[in-house]
């Protein structure tokens, strides 16, 4: 089977997707309980402030990067369902790029579009982008910082994986949780395809370091000049602080609820997860797509919001 043989896959996909799109239009305007995701109507509204002249955050529980406001602009001038056109383009490129990764990492042409193809028509995905939700966005963003981290080719490889990378976290923050195993994966063998285990900086640690750190510094620092702390706090500390019984899904749920005066407790529930990242990343990096799998599992396993 060609790679080519996806593409049916893709058309119709695509369609299917358009279709739930066209159609929540219709459920919006005639049923209470909205087809579309409130966070949707969230992202509006901020773009709103934004033509305004106002902050993002003036729109309670906004609490995203300020690009994502930006970049949906459009749907004030534009049209309403611009933003899940883009995440909808996303949620395909998704797919594209499994099959990519899955290729260049020695898998048959018939494997890599049946993998391709389970997420093209997973009811979840399907539901998400068209709903209005952003994760596709992310996990575009994560998969081509995948695929040019293992695609081990150029040096122009790993600054593009780098940039892609930082931009990921400077969206959303759990991509932050691979970092311990993209250090080891990249060493001094890593052009060579036979990873070595050492902890000691090297040259392509130091390059994927310094472009990663700087890209997201400059986002986020041009982010903080516009906004200031409240930016940082409603993207990123927020999330350190929360505590929400009503996600009653979390492990710790529980623990809130009978504790919810316990000031350090929000902090310490990240024990779990950082020591089973560690451990993680120590011992599968050789395979960084799994690690990054692994990692992304503890993270929602042992979230304290779920």
């Amino acid at each position: 089977m060609e790679p080519a043989s996806l593409l049916p896959s893709i058309i119709f996909a695509g369609l299917v997707r358009v279709m739930l799109m066209l159609y929540g239009l219709w459920h919006d305007a005639n049923f209470t309980v909205k087809y579309t995701d409130v966070d949707y109507y969230v992202f509006t509204d901020a773009a709103s402030h934004v033509i305004h002249g106002e902050s993002p955050y003036s729109r309670a529980t906004y609490r995203y990067t300020p690009l994502l406001a930006w970049a949906l602009i459009p749907n004030i001038y534009v049209h309403q369902c611009f933003g899940k056109v883009i995440f909808i383009v996303c949620d395909i490129l998704a797919a594209v790029l499994i099959h990519k990764i899955l290729r260049s990492q020695s898998c048959s042409a018939q494997s890599s579009v049946f993998c391709a193809q389970l997420w093209l028509f997973n009811p979840i995905t399907i539901t998400v982008s068209t709903r209005g939700n952003a994760e596709s966005v992310m996990s575009v963003l994560v998969l081509i910082a995948l695929h040019y981290f293992t695609k081990n080719t150029t040096l122009q490889s790993l600054v593009v994986a780098s940039v892609t990378y930082a931009i990921s976290v400077h969206v959303k923050i759990f991509p932050a949780t691979y970092a311990v195993a993209i250090y080891f994966y990249v060493n001094s063998k890593y052009f060579n395809h036979q990873p070595v285990f050492s902890v000691m900086p090297n040259r392509y640690r130091v390059l994927a370091g310094v472009i990663g750190a700087t890209t997201f510094a400059v986002l986020t620092g041009l982010c903080y000049l516009m906004y200031g702390y409240e930016f940082l706090h409603e993207t990123y500390l927020y999330h350190v602080i929360r505590q929400d019984t009503r996600h009653n899904f979390s492990a710790y749920f529980y623990l809130f609820y009978l504790l919810p005066d316990v000031s350090w407790l929000s902090a310490a529930v990240f024990v779990p997860q950082l020591f089973l990242i560690l451990l993680s990343s120590y011992h599968f990096y050789e395979d960084l797509i799994f690690t990054c799998f692994i990692n992304t599992f503890v993270f929602v396993t042992f979230n304290k919001v779920c």
